[in-house]
């Protein structure tokens, strides 16, 4: 994944596997998590130019919590909150739940703030202007989700974000190279929305994602 990112021009990459409660999808124990950050770590050691980043993409669980311990949520560089179980919590529950995950301050980013599959799942109830505006006091970014089955956040919402001053984060969401492509997507409803470029965390570098992830993580 890191040499597909280089070929693509890019100056570093985010590996966020989903965390252990997402066991159907090979959801990452602690001690697997603790070793694929050491493995990270000898690949930095070695590039020249480019940088690997350490996240994991954490299960919002149906009370706000976030998979993982405190300690193991500091190993990493940032931390992307998502849910990915009982979507059919009704919309004043579903909201609390969002609500509570962002007053975590290992919380960096919120994916796929709605849930929806285009055309196969619709979103879950979710008040989501009372969500921008619950991110923005706090400092979370909030996903678009590149992925062509998802393009979640959708559009409308990028631009109250913008007006909200919520920072906004491309995911490819890429589970292959390939999908890596999956961002140009992502800039085209970025566009849509009338973001720009500034207003976009991952167009900043590195250091600085890593400097927003620890500054929230201090508050």
């Amino acid at each position: 994944m890191a040499n597909a990112a280089r070929e693509r021009g890019w100056d570093y990459i985010g590996i966020s596997d989903h965390s252990e409660s997402a066991f159907y999808a090979g959801g990452l124990k602690r001690d697997k998590l603790l070793r694929q950050q050491e493995e990270i770590d000898r690949l930095n050691a070695r590039l020249e130019g480019f940088r690997i980043l350490k996240g994991i993409e954490a299960d919002i669980l149906a009370d706000g919590r976030l998979d993982y311990d405190a300690t193991v949520l500091d190993s990493c560089d940032y931390v992307i909150g998502s849910i990915h179980s009982r979507f059919s919590m009704d919309g004043d529950a579903m909201t609390k739940r969002v609500l509570a995950a962002l007053d975590d301050p290992h919380l960096t980013i919120l994916a796929h703030p709605t849930g929806r599959l285009l055309l196969s799942r619709e979103p879950y109830a979710l008040d989501v202007e009372a969500v921008l505006e619950k991110a923005a006091q706090v400092g979370v970014v909030v996903e678009l989700n590149a992925d062509p089955h998802r393009l979640d956040l959708d559009w409308r919402y990028c631009r109250q974000a913008k007006e909200l001053g919520v920072l906004i984060e491309i995911g490819p969401d890429a589970h292959s190279t390939a999908a890596l492509d999956n961002v140009h997507f992502g800039i085209g409803m970025a566009r849509k929305a009338w973001l720009e470029a500034g207003e976009i965390l991952n167009t900043h570098s590195a250091d600085d994602v890593v400097a927003f992830a620890r500054k929230r993580r201090a508050q």
